[in-house]
């Protein structure tokens, strides 16, 4: 019997028997033991580049300069307010996690901050369970453990 692939990436490995986490260790998880699935968003501190903080230093030094020289405070408070939510959204992104039921228990089977493969890894963990059960149901049908009582 052939490997059926959903989803072949850098960090995960997707087939019709098994969730493959790749990278620092490799999880294999079973498609027919995984049970219900969750997806958590999150918001997760991550990293400002250096251009990304000169430009805020930028925006903060000039809205103070600018208020200062038009005598307006709401002026360089509206700068600073403003590069204080920009610095914020910049060094707290979203990542998405899918969680599943595994075996009784709760595990993370993958987690990214790019909504696109996430997306792509969701949809795909989805299929093999559904074709898992399929192929399940009609090996049980072909065994005749499911039987019309008529």
């Amino acid at each position: 019997m052939r490997t059926i692939f959903y989803f072949y990436g850098r960090e995960t490995i997707i087939t019709d028997q098994a969730f493959i986490k790749l990278g620092t260790g490799v999880a294999r998880y079973p498609i027919k033991h995984i049970g219900k699935i969750g997806m958590v968003r999150r918001l997760r501190p991550g990293r400002a580049s250096p251009g990304t903080i000169y430009a805020i230093v930028a925006l903060m030094t000039f809205g103070v300069s600018a208020g200062s020289v038009l005598q307006n405070p709401f002026l360089s408070a509206g700068a600073t307010i403003l590069a204080a939510i920009l610095a914020f959204r910049r060094l707290y992104v979203p990542r998405m996690e899918l969680w599943a039921e595994y075996r009784g228990s709760v595990a993370v089977l993958f987690s990214t901050t790019d909504p696109r493969v996430f997306g792509q890894v969701s949809r795909a963990l989805m299929r093999a369970i559904e074709s898992c059960r399929l192929r399940r149901e009609s090996a049980s049908i072909a065994s005749g453990e499911f039987r019309s009582e008529n």
